[in-house]
């Protein structure tokens, strides 16, 4: 599957999280988002406008999460592992920006009265902890998102390498 072929179809299938998606159609359609969101990120300074960034995210969420849905259904996963991700992301998440926000309190003395480095060094233990445990999360979705589908239908539909000669 082509580049134009690979965004248009996750474009016609814009929130359809049955069938199954061909590592080329998930693969393209993930760098036509990172040129995206930097072609994005440049306009949005150029013109002063920054929150593009976060509208294109938006406008684009439905279909990533579609493909990458499909994606899972092709290696024969469920699509609930994507939930799964995005739950423990957010929590992870959750965490780091309270730990920065403790960082920032004990720079400030607003946790004490006086800058306080136990305060400081427990929030950076929290954003290091965190940013290290989405590592293997990460590693993990990659790995299967990247791993050859299965071969012939599976209980998610017929095979889109056959369908798309991908």
């Amino acid at each position: 599957m082509s580049f134009p072929e690979a965004i248009g179809n996750v474009l016609r299938n814009y929130a359809v999280f049955r069938g199954r998606a061909a590592r080329s159609e998930y693969w393209w359609w993930v760098l036509a988002v990172f040129i995206g969101q930097v072609i994005v990120g440049i306009v949005g300074d150029a013109i002063d406008v920054p929150y593009l960034g976060p509208l294109l995210s938006l406008a684009i969420l439905l279909p990533s999460l579609a493909v990458a849905t499909r994606r899972l259904h092709d290696t024969g996963r469920r699509g609930s592992w994507l939930a799964l991700w995005i739950a423990i992301y957010a929590i992870l998440g959750a965490i780091m920006v309270v730990s920065t926000g403790a960082v920032f309190l004990g720079m400030l003395g607003l946790a004490g009265g006086a800058p306080s480095e136990d305060v400081m060094v427990g929030g950076v233990i929290g954003v290091l902890v965190s940013a290290l445990a989405m590592l293997p999360v990460a590693i993990w979705s990659i790995v299967w998102l990247a791993g050859k589908g299965d071969d012939g239908p599976n209980q998610f539909g017929p095979d889109p390498r056959v369908a798309s000669d991908a």
